[in-house]
């Protein structure tokens, strides 16, 4: 694998790190051709990866505050925010409600977005006549009115804050593909605020995976969400120390993630594979919370194009330090017949 003073790790036992704020200064300095090498291999390889120094640390405590403060609630008000109440798909889903591959999560989940004004009733009805269903995933966030709006100034905030770190690195990574350095982010609108209309999209997740009973064996966890890929562009996720991210390698081996609280993981998902006609890979990952004692928390943030979007694949370069081949008989059988069901 290719190697900078940026990128550092490796392939098989623990995920590669990005240093955030020194690729920012090498971009700057116009010497980070060695990074930016090094950064499209692991997207090609594993589609997994850690990034430190991201500027978020104390904005990502703030947010942790408040979701313990949420999910100690009495269960009577987190029910009050059900997604179920939600027009937009936002809000509260409880333990079990969440299927992953034809079984039951272990999880319970708050859901929110950036916010833009609420679609009237006319309004829905044009976009469905329309067939532009995705309008009606726009809208408010739905918090526990007992917190004042102070959890809802925290996590709206590190939302857009997440967004714009995942703008600059979808920007990054278009470098990295020898791409104009807009080709992700000029379908990612400006956020200004919930009172302007904007096609800018974006989702936030705060998780809570209760603890697994103590008898239990390794063989029978109960799983906090089952394998799978995300959907859309890049995730940037936040965790606590417990422990229990699990990345498929290429081999199939899955590799345990060690926790750390002041980086964040990313990886990408099946809208951005298929926009790089199956370059950068979407990674499947699961999440098993290890402990008897202590419940995992996590917050991961989907950064997304704007609802308008229009994705086709796009023609890469070639690039001569890469080995497709390798890369291919890596993955196992099984591997390759989901890509190929996936994808078609």
């Amino acid at each position: 694998m290719a190697t900078s003073a940026v990128v550092r790790g490796d392939l098989v036992s623990r995920l590669p790190q990005v240093d955030f704020a020194e690729l920012r200064r090498e971009i700057a300095a116009g010497t980070a051709a060695a990074s930016l090498r090094a950064l499209r291999k692991i997207c090609h390889e594993v589609g997994f990866f850690t990034l430190a120094n991201h500027g978020l640390e104390t904005s990502r405590d703030a947010v942790f505050h408040a979701m313990e403060a949420f999910f100690a609630l009495p269960q009577e008000l987190k029910e009050a925010t059900h997604l179920n109440r939600s027009p937009n798909f936002r809000g509260y889903t409880r333990i079990g409600e969440e299927v992953t591959g034809g079984v039951s999560d272990f999880k319970e989940v708050f859901d929110m977005g950036l916010e833009t004004p609420t679609l009237d009733d006319e309004s829905r009805s044009s976009a469905a006549a329309a067939a532009e269903h995705f309008r009606q995933l726009s809208g408010r966030n739905v918090f526990p009115l007992a917190d004042g709006g102070r959890m809802a100034g925290l996590l709206n905030d590190y939302l857009a804050r997440a967004r714009a770190v995942g703008i600059e690195l979808l920007e990054y990574l278009a470098l990295a593909l020898e791409l104009p350095r807009d080709a992700f982010s000029r379908h990612c609108s400006p956020y200004v605020g919930a009172d302007h209309e904007t096609a800018a999209y974006a989702m936030m997740r705060l998780i809570r995976y209760p603890p697994q009973d103590a008898e239990t064996r390794d063989s029978e966890r109960r799983q906090g969400v089952g394998k799978h890929c995300d959907f859309g562009l890049l995730t940037l996720l936040a965790t606590d120390d417990v422990g229990g991210l699990e990345v498929q390698m290429p081999n199939g081996d899955w590799l345990a993630v060690p926790p750390d609280t002041r980086s964040l993981v990313v990886n990408f998902g099946d809208m951005l594979e298929l926009w790089t006609s199956l370059y950068v890979l979407a990674t499947p990952h699961r999440v098993y919370n290890p402990s008897s004692v202590r419940a995992r928390l996590s917050v991961p943030v989907f950064v997304e194009p704007d609802l308008t979007t229009v994705v086709c694949p796009l023609a890469l370069p070639h690039y001569d330090d890469d080995d497709d081949g390798a890369t291919i008989r890596n993955r196992t059988a099984a591997q390759e017949a989901e890509r190929a069901a996936k994808f078609g």
